[in-house]
């Protein structure tokens, strides 16, 4: 039977995984239970989308890497933005699968640029972030605002799958699979200044 370790870090009793890293053959590891896992890759990519926005808030004119940044709303609500490299958008199918209940994913928009324009977006949006979900956001009014203008991009128009028959082009309406979104933007708006006011 093999022996697990505890977690490295300071306090932590949990059984841990060794961790690698680096890409390299002989680079350190740690043992981490998976909070402190989850800590590490968090921290990493996070300082990776703060210097990608910077970068771009530097330079707006900058051309983002090559993909699609999609913006999704899941079946519990909130806001996904992430990014395939795909034009065919498989990743939104299998999304729509066994992470969302086998639920269709209500895409709000799809951007092209990939993972510099998903850093620079979670990185505006990041106050919105679910605690312990990378790409999930809460859904604000001022999100689903922002996601409702910026519709599909025209290059996915060519696309003979379920985006197409199923989402509306730039410039016209979104379908909402949770109700119309004006309306949901008005009940948040309201609610968020009925617990303001009191």
């Amino acid at each position: 039977m093999a022996i697990k370790d505890n977690c490295v870090m300071d306090g932590c009793t949990e059984q841990g995984k060794t961790v690698e890293l680096g890409q390299i053959p002989g680079a350190p590891s740690l043992t981490l239970c998976p909070e402190h896992r989850w800590d590490l890759f968090w921290n990493a990519r996070e300082k990776s989308r703060k210097l990608t926005a910077a970068i771009y808030e530097a330079n707006p004119e900058m051309h983002h890497t090559a993909g699609y940044t999609y913006v999704i709303r899941l079946a519990n609500g909130n806001v996904k933005i992430g990014t395939t490299g795909d034009l065919s958008l498989k990743r939104l199918k299998t999304l729509s699968g066994k992470p969302n209940h086998s639920i269709p994913v209500h895409v709000l928009a799809i951007l092209k640029g990939g993972e510099s324009l998903e850093a620079v977006l979670q990185s505006r949006w990041g106050h919105l972030r679910v605690q312990g979900a990378m790409e999930e956001f809460h859904p604000d009014p001022s999100l689903l605002q922002w996601a409702s203008e910026q519709g599909i991009d025209p290059e996915v128009d060519s696309l003979e799958d379920w985006l197409v028959t199923k989402h509306s082009r730039k410039g016209a309406p979104v379908p909402e699979m949770f109700g119309d979104v004006t309306e949901q933007i008005s009940q948040l708006q309201k609610k968020q200044d009925e617990e303001f006011w009191g």
